[in-house]
């Protein structure tokens, strides 16, 4: 590990890059559901779908750069830290969206928090290892990311069923 990181940090961020791009991908799942609950009738669930993931497309385009250059001033941690806080209070309001708009506006929240966390994944793991041990370390994540996309589509996404 880099000088100043504890095993306890590590840890911490293997257990992040597990849950980010695992629930990234887990809204995509839940989308259909979610569309079901809501009484989003079967005839807009299509248009409204490619809206909602196009908007988020939009958005990471638009501030990925931006919140890496941020996260310079202002460090990663916090900006990591926070885009997995507004993905959590996404995650909880998305539900009780009253309205398509309520539903789109959330989505673009969400999307910020889920581009912030994604954007300092990268560097975090970077500057979290000695350069010796480099590729192991990210050979490690991308097993964590693959691992909670795994999880995700095969017992997360059964939620709903199960339910």
């Amino acid at each position: 590990l880099a000088a100043g990181v504890t095993p306890r940090n590590a840890a911490t961020l293997l257990l992040a890059s597990f849950s980010t791009i695992g629930f990234v991908t887990f809204l995509g799942f839940m989308t259909p559901y979610l569309f079901a609950v809501l009484g989003v009738p079967a005839d807009r669930q299509g248009a409204l779908s490619g809206v909602l993931v196009s908007l988020q497309e939009v958005v990471q385009i638009l501030i990925g750069a931006f919140l890496g250059a941020w996260s310079d001033r202002v460090g990663r941690r916090p900006l990591f830290a926070g885009g997995l806080a507004m993905m959590a209070a996404g995650y909880a309001a998305y539900p009780l969206a009253g309205s398509e708009a309520a539903l789109v506006a959330l989505r673009v929240f969400y999307a910020v928090g889920m581009t912030a966390a994604t954007v300092m994944l990268s560097p975090s793991v970077a500057e979290y290892i000695d350069e010796r041990m480099r590729g192991r370390w990210m050979g490690t994540v991308g097993v964590c990311n693959g691992l909670g996309v795994v999880v995700m589509a095969t017992v997360f996404a059964k939620l709903p069923l199960w339910f």
